[in-house]
């Protein structure tokens, strides 16, 4: 027949929106309180997997905190539909961000990121501060430091420094931040450099810095009874009536060596010119000094031989070139308390 066959022609349009489905900027990481570099997008189709456009799609914050732009949208010619921004929360942590996209009627679909630790914006003792310890040990608790980001999270491997005044001297001049944001080092104290202070103890200072972040630990070094201390009364050098025998030296206290702590914070009961005076007070602090004999015998005080038991009035001075460094020993440790350590 004339005409035949015909041809019919037919347009098809995609059908209701039916599928949710990621199209990209999934599992991204970023700083805290950063945008992710990549503005999540969905893609929507109907059941066949046409693309479904003008479709109003909602993105939404639904964990980890964080904001948006552009939250709502409208899918274009191609079924996508792209946030404006995402910036994450501000605590660190893996696939701790999350962000859902929802159509009406539909299964929503989510995106999450991770956030990581900013910058270095603090630097605190964690523990090893206020220790005290015999000059030249090392303190029993390793000064520790923790470097935190300007929202608290713990900032891995920054490099932290460390060094000491004085004679002092940290273990190692540097240490990197592990995972909790935490470095550490060992720290030797010494009375070398430092000042005596009126509790007998010489103050340290171990300074710690990060990049223009600072702090600081304190520790106090003391003197040894039996490092420092006991040598004075059998190895050390003196002239005066309390002088020891020869070859060891040292002071001799009421015709026999100070061999024992105890003997040394004895009352010297014969000779005492006030009640309750000692060879050395255990009281501590600056007055200790004058309540005890054989300092003020080896500062010179010609009187103070009495109070030990010598009726003598000659003083009993450590002589050498050592003298004044070991008269400096005796004073601290008196201030400190006289500690037997």
């Amino acid at each position: 027949l004339t005409g035949s066959p015909v041809t019919f022609n037919a347009t098809a349009t995609p059908g209701a929106p039916a599928i949710v489905s990621l199209d990209g900027g999934d599992a991204q990481t970023a700083t805290v309180a950063t945008a992710v570099t990549t503005a999540p997008s969905v893609l929507v189709t109907d059941q066949f997997g046409n693309v479904t456009s003008g479709e109003a799609v909602t993105f939404a914050i639904t964990g980890g905190g964080g904001s948006v732009t552009g939250a709502a949208q409208v899918t274009d010619a191609s079924g996508i539909a792209q946030v404006g921004s995402w910036t994450l929360g501000t605590v660190a942590g893996a696939s701790n961000n999350a962000l859902s996209a929802t159509v009406a009627g539909l299964t929503p679909v989510t995106f999450t990121a991770s956030a990581t630790a900013g910058a270095p914006a603090s630097v605190t003792l964690f523990s090893g501060d206020e220790q005290t310890q015999i000059t030249g040990g090392t303190v029993t608790n390793n000064p520790t430091v923790e470097v935190d980001d300007a929202f608290g999270n713990p900032v891995a491997g920054v490099t932290v420094n460390f060094s000491a005044s004085g004679s002092g001297a940290p273990g190692s001049p540097s240490d990197v931040t592990n995972a909790s944001g935490v470095a550490a080092t060992t720290w030797t104290v010494d009375v070398g450099g430092h000042v005596l202070e009126t509790d007998g103890t010489f103050q340290n200072t171990l300074s710690v810095s990060v990049a223009a972040l600072n702090t600081a630990f304190t520790a106090y070094a003391v003197y040894s009874y039996e490092s420092d201390v006991y040598p004075l009364w059998t190895a050390e050098g003196c002239t005066g009536c309390h002088q020891g025998a020869s070859p060891t030296g040292g002071m001799n206290l009421d015709g026999s060596s100070v061999d024992t702590y105890a003997a040394l914070l004895s009352m010297d009961d014969a000779c005492a010119i006030a009640t309750g005076l000692r060879r050395v007070s255990s009281a501590g602090g600056v007055a200790a000094e004058a309540e005890s004999a054989v300092y003020q015998m080896a500062t010179g005080n010609t009187g103070a031989s009495a109070m030990v038991g010598c009726s003598s009035t000659t003083s009993m001075l450590f002589d050498g070139p050592d003298g004044s460094a070991n008269t400096a020993i005796l004073q601290a440790w008196i201030r400190n308390g006289v500690p037997n350590n």
